[in-house]
């Protein structure tokens, strides 16, 4: 049996001026930062509705956000941020999710 796929889904706003400048380099940080860890792997981004959504997975939520958090804490991330934690696939069904604001 495998392990399930965990994920954390990262939402900042985003102002409809905004070019996104300081969020990309979050995204570039956070990149850095998961290919330095084990405990999972930055996937991509998404663009739309007001806002840019990150993605992680790995086997534990809970440890994907103790791994992005000093990322997000030191590039100050807009009023409105927050998290999504699922501790399970994203083809499963009825798993888990857990809100956090950041």
């Amino acid at each position: 049996m495998s392990v399930a796929e965990h994920a954390l889904l990262i939402h900042l706003p985003m102002t409809s001026d905004q070019d996104g400048g300081p969020l990309w380099d979050l995204e570039d940080a956070l990149v850095e930062r998961f290919d330095a860890s084990d405990d999972g792997e930055y996937d991509g981004n998404e663009l739309g509705g007001g806002e840019m959504v990150l993605y992680m997975y790995g086997p534990d939520a809970d440890r994907l956000l103790e791994v992005a958090r000093p990322v997000l804490a030191g590039h100050g991330v807009p009023v409105g941020t927050y998290a999504i934690k699922r501790f399970g696939g994203v083809d499963d069904e009825g798993v888990r999710t857990e809100r956090v604001d950041l």
